[in-house]
């Protein structure tokens, strides 16, 4: 099953009100958001999606791949998918929790 990560952090008021409007679907069980703080856990991660910005929303698919939903500087809603890789060439797999390097 997919999982939406909400990339935050706690001094970000956008995140808070981000988190509010998701509080009824979360709490009747029609979607599960996972939290991760960027500049507390999530911030190698957040490197290999190309997450510059709070709140930014990943869809964490069966296959790997992830999908980055955010925003530009004007309001505009972008998306793109990929599988997460770092300057090294490891891969995130943020369903499983699992980073994998090519030796």
């Amino acid at each position: 099953m997919d999982k939406v990560f909400l990339f935050t952090t706690t001094w970000c008021p956008h995140c808070k009100a981000a988190k509010e409007k998701l509080k009824d679907k979360i709490e009747k069980g029609e979607i599960e958001v996972i939290e991760v703080d960027k500049d507390e856990f999530g911030e190698k991660v957040a490197d290999a999606l190309g997450i510059y910005a709070v709140p930014t929303f990943v869809v964490a698919k069966d296959d790997g791949t992830a999908c980055v939903i955010d925003h530009d500087t004007d309001g505009n809603v972008r998306a793109m998918c990929k599988v997460p890789k770092d300057e090294k060439g490891c891969v995130y797999n943020l369903l499983n929790k699992t980073v994998k390097c090519k030796r």
